[in-house]
């Protein structure tokens, strides 16, 4: 995407927009992984390949500080901790059970320090805002009455061909279409947004700042659907600011709003500090209404997920044989792209599914291949045709091609420990 699409100029635009802090990296690593079926390697590999991206193609200065992670069916502490581990400052998640979302939005609990159930120093804590309703969507982001929301999505204004343009917009299901903002009904249209903005904020301790997500899968696909929200909020924020006192409307990064909370943690109302609360745990099993528990996915398409854990242990094989980022570059990649929220949860669609699995065997034998030289090359043996166990397509089962008259075996542990099968006994 970005060598092969993209002009010079638009590279220009981008560093430039990023210079500004008009657009900022959230997270950065290859993908928003899922945070049930991954294991620590595999998402630290992720966030490492997506930041070494950003530092060697933008600048170290664009790596980010914070975390946005609002797709994932659930979500683990472990997540918590590695980015902790790569000094972010505060996190966002959204795929909270329905009911635990409640419980804290009723306590003022949707921001909190996060810390490991292990951590008895706090070492690791991780400041996290929860996001507070249904979706992360247009309609349940500016407050809680959705038919309200909705009216401020302006890419689904009557007419404005946005929809045409293939993008994911459709007419409120409300029956309450967005109006353009015009002289005659800013007032009403302004105020009653802020009404949604106000009772959102009530959901929280502090009160320095309420974040009102703007987007949705498949936004901003055209310049046009851009300007209809841009001009539409610009207007309100305008009016905001001149007419209602004590509140500043604005647009704003992740960052913005984070400073904002975390640079003075005192309220404006009563300038007491805010004592956030401490949570340990994780938030599995995800469920979004109705006790619909989203679980079967722990799972789903196995094989896959065995395919995950073989690359796995070729690529920590291969690293613990001084094998470097960039000689396994692009088995990395692929291992980090599987991690996606919709990869190894096995809830992409068929043809998808069946790429990961091409893409995942391939990295498997080019990894396999480089440990097959470095072994061989430092091997005294003259005579080693190559491994014993091997499987050569992505659903197909390991079988024996030596025999059972091999004379020369090499086994590696790779491990801190000795490891053992029957009577053999493998040293670190």
């Amino acid at each position: 995407w970005w060598y092969r699409e993209q002009t010079p100029e638009k590279k220009r635009q981008v560093i430039t927009l990023l210079k500004n802090k008009q657009l900022e990296f959230v997270t950065g690593g290859w993908v928003q992984p899922d945070e049930a079926n991954t294991e620590l390697y595999a998402m630290e590999i992720q966030l490492q390949e997506g930041h070494d991206w950003i530092r060697t193609n933008l600048g170290e200065e664009y790596i980010p500080q914070y975390g946005w992670s609002i797709d994932p069916f659930g979500y683990s502490p472990t997540m918590a901790y590695l980015l902790s581990k790569y000094n972010f400052t505060a996190m966002l998640i959204q795929r909270v059970h329905y009911a635990v979302k409640k419980e804290l939005a009723s306590k003022q609990q949707l921001e909190f320090y996060w810390r490991q159930t292990w951590d008895k120093n706090s070492t690791h804590d991780m400041f996290t805002h929860v996001m507070p309703f249904y979706s992360y969507d247009v309609p349940h982001t500016c407050g809680p009455d959705p038919s309200i929301c909705c009216q401020y999505d302006f890419a689904r204004l009557h007419g404005s061909g946005v929809a045409s343009l293939g993008n994911n917009v459709g007419k409120c299901p409300w029956n309450k279409p967005p109006q353009r903002i015009t002289s005659d009904n800013i007032r009403e249209r302004s105020m009653t947004l802020l009404d949604q903005y106000l009772k959102k904020s009530a959901l929280y301790r502090q009160d320095r700042a309420v974040l009102i997500p703007l987007g949705d899968d498949f936004r901003y696909r055209s310049v046009q659907e851009a300007e209809l929200q841009y001009t539409n909020y610009q207007k309100i924020f305008d009016y905001i600011n001149k007419n209602v006192p004590g509140v500043t409307a604005q647009f704003g990064t992740l960052s913005d709003y984070f400073e904002e909370v975390l640079m003075d943690k005192r309220n404006t109302k009563n300038n007491k500090e805010v004592q956030f609360p401490i949570l340990k745990g994780s938030f599995f099993t995800y469920s979004d209404r109705e006790r619909d528990y989203w679980s079967g996915y722990y799972t789903s398409r196995v094989f896959d997920k065995a395919l995950d854990r073989r690359l796995e242990r070729a690529l920590y094989v291969a690293e613990s044989l001084g094998g470097t980022k960039i000689e396994l570059q692009d088995p990395r990649r692929e291992l980090s792209l599987f991690q996606h929220h919709d990869g190894i949860t096995g809830t992409a669609t068929d043809d998808v599914v069946e790429d990961y699995a091409k893409r995942m065997i391939k990295a498997i034998t080019a990894v396999e291949k480089w440990i097959e030289n470095k072994l061989f090359s430092s091997s005294s043996k003259e005579e080693i045709d190559g491994p014993c166990w091997k499987s050569d397509s992505p659903r197909g089962m390991t079988q024996n091609l030596c025999g059972d008259n091999t004379d020369n075996v090499i086994l590696y542990n790779p491990l801190p420990f000795v490891q053992s099968c029957g009577s053999i006994r493998v040293e670190p």
